[in-house]
């Protein structure tokens, strides 16, 4: 039996009452928006139903204010796993200065674990006995990704821009690496 590759659908639950109030949305307004009944809305407030992946695009259009983290968690669960949810802010400060000081210890324990893997990413697969440096390595990495792309989020929310905008200066910074052709820049 083979795992799913990627889900159709995302338990948002609580996850979206932060965008409403921060969007000024009512469950009834919300609904409205997306041309879904308001027992619907409701539901998916509650977890009682999924946001299918065809709902993504209209929800979020719905409430574009502090929808980053909702964003995170909905591509977690569509990507099953492979993309790691967003931060819980019942276990850190959300600020960009206490995520910044997470974020560097976090690169610095991915910088010494890369270093640590560095020879068994030389050799060939069947010549290693022991995964262990390899794994911690994906580890680290995993970490670093989880609180950097939280990071983005909080500092795009700090500066004062929507979800919509914090996309943008996404796209715009991978036009720019293929610009330079993904040099250290």
């Amino acid at each position: 039996m083979s795992e799913t590759i990627m889900n159709r659908a995302a338990n948002i639950g609580s996850k979206l009452v932060y965008p409403m109030k921060a969007s000024r949305v009512s469950t009834v307004s919300l609904a409205s928006r997306m041309k879904y009944s308001q027992p619907l809305i409701s539901k998916l407030r509650s977890g009682k139903a999924n946001l299918q992946y065809e709902q993504v695009e209209s929800l979020l259009e719905a409430v574009p204010k502090q929808s980053g983290h909702l964003l995170i968690d909905i591509l977690n669960q569509l990507s099953n796993g492979l993309i790691p949810p967003s931060v819980n802010g019942k276990y850190l400060y959300l600020t960009p200065s206490s995520m910044e000081d997470r974020v560097l210890e976090e690169a610095k324990q991915a910088s010494q674990a890369l270093m640590n893997a560095s020879d068994e990413f030389g050799r060939p697969i069947k010549s290693l006995n022991d995964f262990h440096d390899p794994e911690e390595a994906f580890n680290q990495l995993y970490d670093l990704t989880k609180y950097s792309l939280t990071l983005e989020v909080v500092i795009g929310e700090h500066i004062g821009w929507d979800t919509p905008e914090i996309q943008k200066h996404c796209r715009d910074r991978e036009m720019y690496l293929k610009k330079h052709r993904y040099q250290i820049v």
